[in-house]
């Protein structure tokens, strides 16, 4: 994943609340042009 970059792409990153920040960090700056990216996870459960 480190130094793409996501051109015209959809993500989606499920279950992130078991990202640590750098992680999330690193989902966040990989997308490009005309991307989107969606994110779901509950705070309150933690595996």
């Amino acid at each position: 994943m480190r130094g793409r970059t996501l051109e015209n792409a959809f993500v989606i990153l499920d279950e992130a609340q078991n990202t640590t920040a750098e992680q999330m960090k690193m989902f966040l700056t990989r997308l490009g042009n005309n991307s989107k990216m969606v994110v779901n996870g509950d705070k309150t459960q933690i595996d």
